[in-house]
């Protein structure tokens, strides 16, 4: 009798687990525990109008038109925990002459943090599907040779993020997003596709 209860148990499972397009199809994880924890972006694609970002091997090419920059040592970490707050923190390290005769190395430092959420659940798009960012603080600064010339820094910012969960393994995170923003030139469209290891 045993048995057949955690068979039925299991058998319940597996719709409930597959959320993503490429989730695996069984796994006795939750989204927020296979969620819960620090990833290292490993590569991405980021769409901006006629400019494209991609990062690979931990260095951002940038192209708009004819002009590609030079490689970029980047480093972008996000970090959830199961209460549901986030944290993400960026580094681009630019060298002497960067893009530009004469220019001296500085490094960007980005921390933010705020809360997440699952969404989804309407019309064809499964529950717990999307994933929700509200930021309610950040902060930046510029250093030079490892001392600070400019920091800023908000609360509540206005702008949240809503991504697609592609996939969400325990040690793989797939997000994406697609969205057109109308401004008074017109519309602005904007995609990524980011790929997540868990550290």
């Amino acid at each position: 009798m045993r048995k057949f209860i955690l068979f039925i148990f299991i058998i319940g499972l597996i719709p409930s687990c597959k959320k993503g397009e490429n989730d695996p199809s069984f796994t006795l994880l939750t989204r927020t525990n296979r969620l819960s924890g620090v990833w290292v972006l490993q590569n991405a694609t980021f769409v901006n109008q006629d400019t494209t970002e991609t990062i690979s091997d931990n260095n951002l090419v940038t192209q708009y038109q004819n002009f590609t920059s030079e490689p970029l040592p980047v480093s972008i970490v996000y970090s959830f925990e199961a209460p549901g707050t986030y944290k993400i923190n960026k580094e681009y390290i630019y060298p002497d002459n960067f893009n530009n005769s004469g220019s001296i190395a500085y490094t960007w430092n980005y921390e933010e943090r705020g809360v997440w959420n699952f969404a989804g659940g309407e019309g064809d798009i499964p529950k717990k599907s999307r994933l929700l960012l509200i930021p309610d603080y950040f902060e930046e600064n510029i250093s030079v040779g490892g001392s600070n010339i400019e920091a800023k820094s908000i609360e509540n910012p206005r702008d949240g993020y809503l991504f697609d969960i592609d996939e969400l393994r325990n040690d793989k995170l797939v997000l994406k997003y697609n969205l057109v923003k109308n401004t008074e030139d017109g519309s602005m469209v904007q995609s990524g596709n980011l790929l997540f290891k868990k550290q």
